[in-house]
């Protein structure tokens, strides 16, 4: 997964996430708050401060719940937060001879917050910066050492913050990559590599989107690999599956690089795509050709598959009856050249 990927998955996260994190914050905001109280901060401007602070907090809630806010600026959306606690304790406590346990206790809970829970590097940055310019507003009226304590714990908090944000940030890159790798395990055949059922469905609606735009029909050959069954019951099983892979990697080769191969079931195969497919004979050659080019021993099975072609008018979205199509023409081609 690329790193543009990996990022709109981040975002896509942080979107998601937003309201949930910020009515959180919105929690420990009031439960602060009613700290701040228990240890005797009671003046109206603090209070008054406190519920400013929250109201904004739930403003920001409302606006990641009920508005679509692009993507990349979810991070500054909740990064808001931090930044409008530190300008309140920067309100609250200036004209204050030192800082108290609940100003420490703001500080580093805020700033821990802010990394992991807006997943952004530059709004974590700035969040910390603006943490600094609250510093510089009061420093002045405190001790050096009030000054010193308040600095280092500003420091830290910031460090803290980029580093839990750091590892959030591989934690959700590794999700991601992982969840791509189950998606696309999922769309797979396991023994061949080629599609599945389920990823020749998924890939059926891109190519009949193509279609459409392009104004050029679909097509889909239905494959059957002939005498699969002898060669299990005289071989092996393990000769079995070495055939289904052979003629996987032949059909591969011999098609487009457009046209879209899937294992259908245990010796079927089917090919889709778009525009004028070759006639079935010219398929069945470019296989057995393939075939004999990969030095397959005809001892153990002798190469042969049986092909049959249907199309479709551009506007038909109807694979089932495409491949049905498709595998009756095999059929057919198949029963004539037994009888001849």
């Amino acid at each position: 997964m690329d790193v543009q990927a990996k990022r709109a998955f981040r975002m896509d996260l942080a979107g998601r996430d937003a309201p949930i994190q910020l009515r959180w914050a919105i929690i420990v905001m009031v439960v602060m708050s009613l700290l701040n109280r228990g240890f005797g901060v009671h003046s109206v401007t603090n209070i008054i401060i406190d519920a400013l602070l929250i109201l904004w907090m739930l403003a920001s809630w409302w606006l990641s719940r009920h508005l679509r806010v692009n993507p990349h600026f979810t991070p500054w959306l909740t990064a808001n937060v931090g930044v409008s606690v530190m300008v309140g304790l920067t309100l609250e406590y200036a004209g204050t001879p030192s800082p108290t346990s609940p100003g420490y206790t703001y500080v580093l809970l805020v700033m821990v917050a802010t990394g992991p829970m807006c997943l952004g590097y530059l709004p974590t940055l700035a969040a910390g910066a603006v943490m600094f310019l609250c510093f510089a507003q009061f420093r002045g009226e405190w001790s050096s050492t009030d000054q010193r304590s308040w600095l280092l714990t500003s420091i830290a908090a910031v460090a803290v913050a980029l580093v839990l944000l750091r590892v959030r940030v591989r934690a959700i890159d590794d999700l991601a990559e992982s969840s791509e790798q189950v998606h696309a395990f999922a769309l797979q055949d396991h023994l061949t590599g080629v599609l599945n059922r389920r990823g020749l469905t998924e890939r059926f609606n891109a190519l009949f989107a193509m279609s459409v735009r392009l104004q050029q029909p679909l097509f889909a050959c239905f494959i059957d690999v002939d005498g699969l069954k002898r060669a299990n019951d005289v071989h092996g099983h393990e000769v079995g599956d070495a055939v289904i892979c052979a003629v996987a990697d032949a059909i591969h080769r011999a098609m487009r690089e457009s046209d879209v191969v899937a294992r259908w079931g245990g010796d079927e195969f089917v090919v889709v795509g778009i525009g004028a497919p070759w006639p079935p004979e010219a398929i069945e050659g470019r296989i057995l050709d393939h075939l004999r080019q990969s030095g397959w021993d005809p001892a153990l099975w002798t190469p042969a598959v049986s092909v049959g072609v249907a199309r479709a008018d551009s506007a038909e979205r109807d694979l089932e009856g495409l491949l049905a199509a498709a595998d009756q023409d095999m059929y057919e081609r198949r029963s004539r050249r037994r009888a001849d």
